[in-house]
């Protein structure tokens, strides 16, 4: 049974500088050979790899060849792999920074003392042949002997000593022959997983192009290492691997394995001639797979524990130099990044309180613990803030499958360099590293995710993070949720398989827990046809919510300043305004988690509105009609100019990083009333109107407005007062039109904004309708008269005994008689008011009464 191990961190910058004061020599050559020893206590495997060198920057040696400790590889069926440790390949090249081991380990073939790399792969500049460029975490040399060779030399003081005059970087290393010199033509997909080959759909690069030779040799696909960062291809497969399904002169067919990254990637023909891709490949998220028995298997989630996945533990003994864990501030901010994990994507891992446990090893405490003197292994390097050790097993040929992991925290006074961790939920200084992010990267790695590219952008304070998976965290940084790349990542390893394990140590996947689903966490596929109704009501969930580097505004477009700010945590809403003005938004039920975290400096919500109907492509945002930024309940400073009948898409996003819940309101004039009905009726001589509506507070007054065009609106009533509040309210027009009636309502606020609902009809099949008002009367009476019948029309008024008190005629000519009689000269009394035609012929009549 194989047994095998990953070792993952995550590291900050080991800067030159240092490393050339700590390496007691620097020189420069090619891997030649490797040979792999136990420890002492076989509880370990190591790596003397023979490097043949060809160049010293520092440091006497005589010999031309030396051995250096590399941590991990394989004896008979047992494999120990710290892929993210220096691990060096045969004929690979580089600059190595190096100083005797601590643990004074020999080589197994010469007894010498093995020469450890400084801050492990940060102190090994690897080589790439087809730009001439040296690559390492944090370090990119656009020019080997222009560049690196000459800071070398000024910073160690010393003259280049030259081993071996052979070696030249202008001429092929690996020999000539070459007969046509290979080309890419095209590749797909150009987004890949790597590591997920379960998912080949997603995981098999196809690679066309000519003179790619054939299979055999140096020839190799070359990829960007997500372990070390930048774009040129270092990272090799070679042609006689497994991973490589097919080869031929025109194509390539090539499983993407864990430690690729985002960047160019390259094809390298038998006898070394390299070329590279134009475009790059994207690497969207990374799989831990091992190579067993030559095969390629990416890592399964068990159920460990018996109840469906790992129980976590935290070393609380402060033996061997040990920190207690258990009992320090840290255990909160470990309990916030697994919280974190279980509720996003499910993750099953329960914790089982503190142990007494202070070395790794394959068993069922899945130990979180800081760095001490009995881990088993050496303690962290300079450069390194934490280490995963996950245990796999190829349990005779079936799925690869995880039995168990363990976290180290690094210890000031245990682990070499120092680092400045700050634990608690704000946002670090510029001087301080995030320690949930980098738990929560950890953790990632339990879940089986690799590394992968796309760090910082831009320079502190204004800077954005890296995506989760990223090799490295910088000072100043927070990152407390997944972003896309990571989250659509461990949805994928927590999702059991369905693997059969019948010969195993567990025979059954993790069951993956309930996890929330944060709705409109991309931006919406569809956008509003209709306006936004006023009064709108909107949660966001920026507690769970992710991020998308590829898709989101650009870090410096979301505040209106072009200074750019953090997108971690973001959610979008698309509306649609109904006429033009003003959109005002207000916040309640706000919430941050942890609930200590409203006292961070730093915090709240930022708000951007763009004026977009569909989704911009790749960032590809215009500048924000507005900004906003809130971290509180209460109303937002309104937005102004907006235009009818258009759409605007809202994205939000939590201030670095915080992680708050809350609801939106929409409101504002550019919106129309959020009516739930409006409907109306014709009774026997007037139109009833009935609302159901949610009116905001800043209302003062509802407005009833008619038409008989559906065009041209007057005011017909007004209601005001709390009356307007209630969720049910009604209106009688007594003096409505024959035929059509339209009707809307119009919202004032206080400060005069006006808000317009929908449009009704009525319509009424009367021929004529007469209406007086007020009545009772005192002075003055409104005499309406409607019909769709023109001509002359006689109004005379009796009183009780007949007598004639008023007599005059009116010309309709357009459907509607309005006019206004004096009755101040009339007795209090009962009157009667009747409407004849041209032939005399009564056609309405209606009693009045006069109170004076």
């Amino acid at each position: 049974m194989a047994f095998q191990k990953h070792v993952l961190l995550i590291t900050f910058p080991s800067i030159i500088d240092e490393k050339i004061a700590n390496a007691t020599q620097i020189i420069e050559g090619k891997v030649i050979s490797k040979t792999c020893f136990w420890n002492a206590n076989h509880t370990f495997i190591f790596t003397a790899n023979k490097i043949k060198v060809y160049k010293i920057f520092k440091g006497g040696m005589t010999d031309i060849y030396i051995e250096i400790l590399t941590q991990g590889g394989t004896i008979g069926n047992e494999t120990i792999e710290a892929s993210d440790l220096l691990s060096l390949e045969d004929n690979e090249i580089g600059v190595f920074f190096l100083y005797p081991n601590s643990l004074n380990l020999k080589s197994p073939i010469t007894n010498s003392v093995l020469m450890d790399v400084y801050s492990s792969s940060q102190g090994c500049f690897v080589y790439n042949y087809n730009n001439t460029k040296a690559v390492a975490p944090f370090v990119n040399y656009n020019s080997i002997t222009g560049t690196l060779y000459t800071e070398l030399q000024i910073k160690t003081g010393n003259n280049i000593i030259i081993k071996d005059a052979s070696f030249n970087l202008n001429t092929n290393p690996f020999g000539t022959g070459v007969l046509a010199t290979p080309s890419i033509n095209s590749f797909s997909p150009t987004t890949v997983n790597a590591g997920a080959s379960l998912n080949p759909s997603t995981n098999v690069l196809t690679i066309d192009g000519t003179n790619f030779g054939v299979s055999g040799g140096v020839a190799a696909v070359l990829f960007s290492d997500g372990n070390t960062g930048g774009i040129s291809p270092t990272f090799e497969v070679l042609s006689t691997s497994n991973s490589i399904i097919s080869w031929t002169n025109t194509q390539i067919k090539v499983k993407v394995p864990s430690r690729a990254a985002t960047g160019y990637f390259a094809v390298k023909e038998g006898t070394g001639v390299v070329t590279q891709s134009s475009d790059f490949l994207n690497v969207f998220y990374s799989i831990l797979a091992s190579t067993l028995s030559g095969v390629s298997k990416e890592a399964n989630l068990m159920n460990q524990n018996g109840t469906g996945g790992y129980t976590v533990y935290f070393s609380s003994s402060t033996d061997n130099s040990g920190v207690d864990l258990f009992a320090s501030t840290t255990k909160v901010t470990v309990q916030r990044a697994l919280a974190t994990w279980r509720e996003i994507v499910g993750m099953n891992w329960p914790e089982g309180g503190a142990t007494t446990s202070q070395s790794i090893g394959n068993n069922t405490e899945n130990l979180v613990m800081f760095d001490n003197l009995a881990t088993g292994v050496p303690p962290l390097s300079a450069g390194v803030l934490a280490v995963c050790y996950s245990y796999f097993n190829g349990c005779s040929g079936q799925e690869l499958q995880k039995l168990a992991f363990d976290i180290i925290i690094r210890n000031t006074g245990v682990s070499s360099g120092s680092a400045n961790f700050t634990s608690g939920p704000c946002d670090p200084s510029s001087s301080q590293i995030d320690l949930e992010t980098v738990l929560l990267h950890e953790l990632g790695h339990a879940l089986n995710l690799g590394h992968i590219n796309d760090g910082i952008q831009g320079a502190s304070p204004n800077n954005n993070p890296g995506k989760l998976m990223h090799y490295a965290v910088s000072n100043g940084v927070k990152r407390v949720t997944p972003d896309a790349s990571a989250y659509q990542g461990a949805l994928y390893v927590c999702a059991p398989q369905g693997n059969s394990y019948s010969t195993c140590l567990y025979t059954s996947e993790m069951i993956q827990t309930s996890y929330t689903v944060v709705t409109d966490d991309d931006c919406p596929t569809t956008f509003p046809t209709t306006s936004t109704n006023i009064g709108t009501v909107v949660p966001f969930d920026l507690a769970h919510a992710t991020s998308n580097y590829l898709v989101d505004p650009q870090y410096t477009e979301i505040k209106c300043t072009g200074v750019g700010t953090g997108i971690t945590n973001t959610q979008y809403y698309a509306l649609k305004t109904l006429t033009s003005g003003i959109l005002s938004l207000s916040i309640s039920n706000y919430l941050t988690f942890p609930t200590e975290a409203k006292t961070c400096t730093n915090k709240g919500v930022e708000l951007a509105l763009y004026k977009v109907s569909t989704c911009p492509d790749g960032q590809n945002f215009p500048t924000p009609v507005a900004c906003r930024a809130f971290s509180a309940n209460g109303a937002i400073a309104d937005i102004t100019g907006l235009l009818a009948n258009t759409n605007y898409l809202l994205f939000v996003d939590g201030v670095a990083n915080i992680k708050t819940s809350f609801n939106m309101t929409f409101n504002g004039s550019a919106l129309p009333i959020k009516l739930t009905s409006f409907t109306g009726f014709a009774a026997s001589n007037y139109n009833q109107l009935k609302w159901n509506a949610e009116i905001s507070i800043g209302t003062q007054k509802i407005q009833i407005e008619k038409s008989r065009n559906g065009i041209q609106f007057e005011k017909i009533g007004e209601l005001s007062g709390d009356i307007i509040l209630k969720p049910s309210n009604t209106f009688e027009d007594n003096n409505p039109y024959t035929g059509n009636n339209y009707y809307r309502l119009v919202l004032i606020s206080t400060n005069g904004d006006k808000e317009y609902s929908k449009t009704i009809l009525i319509k009424r099949i009367d021929k004529i309708l007469f209406s007086i008002n007020p009545n009772p009367v005192n002075q003055f009476a409104n005499i309406q008269l409607s019909t769709e019948l023109t001509g002359k029309y006689f109004i005379n008024i009796y009183d009780v005994v007949g007598k004639n008190v008023f007599s005059n005629y009116y010309i309709q000519n357009s459907n509607v008689i309005n006019t206004k009689i004096n009755l101040a000269g009339l007795s209090n009394g009962i009157y009667q008011v009747i409407v004849s035609n041209e032939a005399h012929t009564k056609v309405a009549s209606q009693r009045i009464v006069v109170e004076k």
